[in-house]
C-alpha cells in the first residue's frame, strides 16, 4: 500500500472540499429562499449526497486514526502479548465486516445503476458507490495494520483501538 500520510491528507481535503460544496449550497439556498423567494432544489440534494460521502469518508478517517468507540477496559489490563492477540482477533473481524460491507455496497451500487436522482439528475450509481469505496479504504487499512502486527512492526500504543478523537 502506498503512504498512509498521503492518503490521509488526500482524505482530508475530500472532508474539506465537501463541507464547503455543503455549506454553499445550503447557505446559498437559504438566501435565495428568504431574499428572492425561491430557491434551488438541486442543491438541497446535492448538499445531503456530499453529507453522504462526507460521513463514510470521515469513517475511514476514523480507521486510519484508532478514533472510533471502543471498549477498552479489559484490553488495556491485558499484557501485550494479550493486547496484540485481541488487536488480531478484533482485526479479523472488521476485515469480514468490511468485507460483507463491501458486498453490500456493491449491490446497492449495481441496484441503482442507471437511475438518477429526481432534483437534479446525478447518477445515484455514484451517491451509493462510497459504500463500496469505504469498505475497500477501510479493508486496505485494517489489511496493513494486521500485516504490522504479524510481522511486530505495530507500535504498542496501537494494540488498543480507542483514541480520543482530538
Amino acid at each position: 500500500m502506498a503512504d498512509q500520510g498521503l492518503l490521509s491528507r488526500a482524505l482530508n481535503a475530500l472532508i474539506v472540499f465537501l463541507m464547503v460544496v455543503m455549506v454553499i449550497m445550503v447557505f446559498g439556498n437559504v438566501v435565495l429562499r428568504f431574499g428572492f423567494h425561491s430557491g434551488l432544489p438541486q442543491s438541497e440534494e446535492l448538499s445531503r449526497f456530499a453529507f453522504i460521502w462526507l460521513t463514510f469518508i470521515a469513517a475511514v478517517v476514523g480507521v486510519r486514526e484508532g478514533t472510533h468507540l471502543g471498549m477498552e477496559t479489559v484490553v488495556k489490563r491485558l499484557p501485550i502479548a494479550g493486547r496484540k492477540v485481541c488487536r488480531g482477533i478484533s482485526d479479523a473481524l472488521m476485515l469480514v465486516c468490511c468485507f460483507l460491507f463491501g458486498i453490500g455496497g456493491y449491490n446497492q451500487m449495481m441496484a441503482n445503476a442507471g437511475r438518477y436522482s429526481q432534483a437534479s439528475g446525478f447518477p445515484l450509481m455514484l451517491v451509493f458507490s462510497i459504500g463500496l469505496v469505504a469498505s475497500l479504504l477501510m479493508f486496505a487499512l485494517i489489511a496493513f495494520d494486521l500485516v504490522r502486527l504479524v510481522t511486530g512492526k505495530l507500535p504498542d500504543e496501537r494494540l488498543v483501538q480507542v483514541g480520543s478523537g482530538e
